[in-house]
């Protein structure tokens, strides 16, 4: 996404923001009200290959390797969310 800015009639400040995807995940209780369980949020420029199975989904590290979505139209895979209590569930 690209935006521009007169601030004044001489300057043209130009602000280029990346694409960003947040996941949430909520649970669907039908007695009590939904909770929050974890997010997960990454720019699709620099998007984390999923693990290709649950057992073998780990947390992101930064030495991960990661794909640009926007060149790399599908992606598949199995990515880590965290709850508050910091107990991991794979989705």
């Amino acid at each position: 996404m690209c935006i521009q800015y007169y601030f004044n009639l001489n300057s043209l400040t130009l602000m280029i923001y990346g694409a960003k995807l947040t996941l949430q995940v909520w649970d669907a209780d039908h007695i009590s009200a939904d909770d929050f369980l974890g997010s997960f949020s990454e720019e699709l420029t620099r998007f984390p290959r999923g693990a290709k199975s649950m057992e073998r989904c780990d947390l992101i590290t930064p030495d991960m390797p990661t794909v640009n979505l926007f060149k790399q139209k599908r992606i598949k895979g199995w990515w880590p969310f965290l709850q508050e209590n910091r107990t991991m569930m794979a989705v």
